[in-house]
């Protein structure tokens, strides 16, 4: 064989190592597409933070599978054609959305590219859709048991009043919890679902007369409730889950809110996050909040799920997430977090009372 022929011979035989190669050290694209304006708008930047922060943590220490990490971000405001531009081409996996109705119009999307997307802890239910869903957080099937719980053990309350948000977007949060304190022997007092001024429910409230009032409502209504029951003196204890004592309920309600206890899904003060919080805060100039840990999460959850499968399988990765739970230290990975079936998470959350505007850790649930 003549020298230029061997040449061309070896050549054939190194271009699918070459490309082997190529490929390997390529950026492993994932997309996220979450709400960066409107009223979502703040959640999304502090999502985009948690990202932004696991993707530069990953990638100084090797990436994943030796290849970098590398996400293109969408407005999911600027409606459906945003999700079909960030499900374009090899993108191994989609982020977002954060909310309940841009996660209806975007979960059909991913599941027929056959794309796992990872969610906000309460953007859907994710048992009803599909398996290819996962919560970067704690949802509400996990914490409303463990409220109704800490509720009959710890708080000691036998009747107890719900203030929902009422509707359709509500109904499943109430109905979990009425079912839970119910199983559990505790009564309710009264239910209230949310008017535009608060002042119908605290009266309602007020007349009930309940050991505890548990305020299941979004975060302006939140507000509107904590001042509208400090301006009429309610004595009710107040207990909340996940919004009562988010942060920026705190910032707006402020000394309204005094004394209030609430579960989060994430709280920063936690000593069990206390490196995370510092090296967020470092990087931000402002403590994390339970979008930015979960945006944090969720980048974690995409590096586990290579690491487990030895290798890059967009159509694996669901599987990978189902397997066993994930320790806290692995890279993205904040506490021991685990995933049903279903995709939902299952993970500690904290029962916080308000003090001084802060919300101080009382214990540590599940």
């Amino acid at each position: 064989m003549s020298m230029m022929r061997r040449d061309f011979a070896a050549g054939l035989l190194a271009a699918p190592l070459a490309t082997r190669i190529a490929r390997a050290s390529a950026p492993l694209l994932f997309a996220q597409v979450i709400e960066l304006t409107g009223p979502a708008g703040r959640a999304g930047d502090a999502w985009r933070n948690g990202v932004e922060m696991a993707v530069q943590e990953i990638n100084a220490a090797g990436g994943v599978a030796g290849r970098s990490l590398q996400m293109d971000t969408f407005n999911s405001d600027n409606g459906r054609a945003e999700v079909h531009r960030a499900l374009q081409g090899d993108v191994f996996a989609l982020l977002g959305p954060l909310t309940a109705g841009e996660v209806r119009a975007a979960a059909p999307m991913a599941r027929a590219a056959r794309v796992v997307e990872i969610v906000a802890a309460d953007a859907a239910d994710a048992a009803a859709a599909g398996g290819r869903i996962f919560e970067a957080g704690p949802g509400q099937a996990v914490r409303l048991p463990r409220l109704a719980a800490w509720l009959h053990d710890e708080a000691g309350a036998r009747r107890v009043s719900v203030v929902w948000s009422g509707g359709e977007s509500g109904r499943a949060g109430h109905d979990l919890l009425v079912r839970e304190l119910r199983a559990r022997g505790i009564d309710i007092a009264s239910e209230h679902a949310a008017t535009p001024s608060a002042g119908a429910e605290v009266t309602g409230v007020a007349r009930a007369a309940p050991d505890a009032a548990v305020i299941l409502l979004g975060g302006p209504d939140c507000v509107l409730f904590l001042r509208e029951a400090r301006r009429q003196a309610l004595p009710t204890r107040l207990v909340g889950d996940a919004t009562l004592a988010a942060p920026r309920v705190l910032a707006q309600a402020g000394s309204a809110a005094e004394g209030v206890r609430c579960q989060l899904g994430f709280a920063a003060e936690a000593p069990e996050v206390a490196a995370f919080r510092g090296r967020y805060a470092a990087m931000f100039k402002q403590d994390p909040d339970e979008f930015a840990a979960e945006g944090y999460t969720a980048v974690g959850m995409l590096a586990a799920g290579v690491a487990r499968m030895g290798r890059v399988d967009r159509l694996g990765l669901a599987d990978a997430l189902h397997g066993p739970g994930l320790k806290a230290g692995a890279p993205g990975i904040i506490l021991d977090s685990s995933w049903n079936a279903a995709g939902e998470m299952d993970r500690a959350t904290f029962m916080v009372e308000v003090r001084q505007g802060h919300a101080a850790v009382l214990r540590t649930l599940g």
